[in-house]
């Protein structure tokens, strides 16, 4: 069976990237949410996490974020202050942590636990949620269930 290009050496799967930034974009508790979109971008941004060396891509997955919060400022016509920019730069972060989480941990628990190797990511992104909306007051800003909205079976 041939490589799938951008998968190899060279590539680093940079269409895993493109395609979980392009999905991401329409999770962003905007106007035009669609509800799988903020499920399935979180699939090809972690199989690029796994693909790329530890630093670039979570630098790539945080610029993702700051990429699509930059977007949810211009579409609500929000201002951009200095609280504002900082309380998404803590977002990026937060979000990006999940990956990091997962990068590091699941190599060594999918030995001893397939099932606790697998939680690792949805755990954390929660927990980066929760804490975000602690943090800065924000509400449910940056958490995927606001996106879940149209939904109506996953809410029940």
């Amino acid at each position: 069976m041939s490589p799938v290009a951008g998968d190899g050496p060279a590539g680093n799967g940079r269409r895993w990237l493109l395609l979980g930034a392009g999905l991401s974009l329409l999770a962003l508790e905007a106007e035009y949410d669609v509800a799988a979109a903020a499920w399935i971008s979180s699939v090809f941004l972690l199989r690029y996490a796994r693909l790329r060396p530890p630093w670039p891509g979570l630098l790539s997955i945080w610029g993702v974020t700051v990429g699509g919060a930059i977007v949810w400022l211009c579409l609500t016509a929000t201002v951009a202050s200095p609280t504002m920019v900082g309380s998404f730069l803590v977002l990026a972060c937060l979000l990006a942590l999940p990956f990091a989480l997962d990068r590091i941990l699941v190599p060594r628990l999918r030995p001893a636990s397939l099932l606790l190797s697998t939680l690792v990511f949805p755990l954390a992104r929660a927990g980066a949620e929760l804490l975000f909306t602690v943090i800065t007051g924000f509400g449910n800003y940056g958490s995927l269930a606001a996106t879940q909205h149209a939904n109506l079976a996953l809410l029940q």
